[in-house]
């Protein structure tokens, strides 16, 4: 049985907003994929090239108690200075769901600034629903986490490099730290030190 999956997430929610209607590739054998026209108010902000979204795939983890469940879906935009994959994870031995999403925004200000104001939070806030949003720390490096205890759904989120977007999402796990230890499995500093 497949985990209910968030009905919300920070960076696909923005990257359908920058990104228009760019197609998904699989990882196994696809190539650049271009958007259509950018939307407005989405052109980018820096003259920095996007790293492929080829490099991003060799860094998506393997999760301990976890299997992958589908296909990576990845995608570069160069002309949004975009790149991203985003792959899912089922439990071994239950229904619980995580999903990873690593994102190079390469400086694009409408992808970067919702993750930059959540970063700012001071203390804990409670949003509609009962999710609870704050900033902490996993691996060394701020993270946006947030947690809606009643339905055991969340996400973690980290900027590396002012421009590499990393996220787990979690939807029917144990806990916040199940998301935290998934987190910890990626090589943020790899990620950190692509060109």
């Amino acid at each position: 049985m497949k985990p209910v999956r968030l009905a919300v997430s920070l960076c696909l929610a923005v990257a359908a907003v920058a990104c228009g209607d760019a197609s998904s590739d699989s990882a196994a054998g696809a190539g650049n994929a271009s958007a259509p026209a950018a939307s407005p108010g989405a052109v980018s902000t820096s003259a920095s090239r996007v790293v492929p979204h080829e490099k991003l795939v060799e860094l998506l983890p393997n999760i301990p108690g976890f299997k992958r469940e589908s296909d990576v879906q990845a995608t570069t935009d160069t002309s949004e200075n975009v790149s991203r994959v985003q792959l899912d994870y089922i439990e071994e031995s239950g229904t619980a769901g995580l999903s990873v999403e690593l994102m190079d925004v390469a400086g694009n200000a409408v992808m970067l600034e919702p993750i930059k104001a959540l970063l700012k939070l001071q203390g804990t806030r409670q949003s509609a629903g009962g999710t609870e949003e704050k900033v902490t720390v996993v691996g060394g490096y701020p993270a946006v986490q947030e947690w809606t205890a009643e339905a055991n759904n969340g996400s973690m989120s980290v900027l590396l490099a002012g421009r590499f977007l990393v996220k787990v999402t979690g939807s029917s796990v144990a806990g916040v730290g199940v998301i935290a230890k998934a987190l910890e499995a990626i090589d943020l500093k790899k990620i950190e030190a692509l060109k």
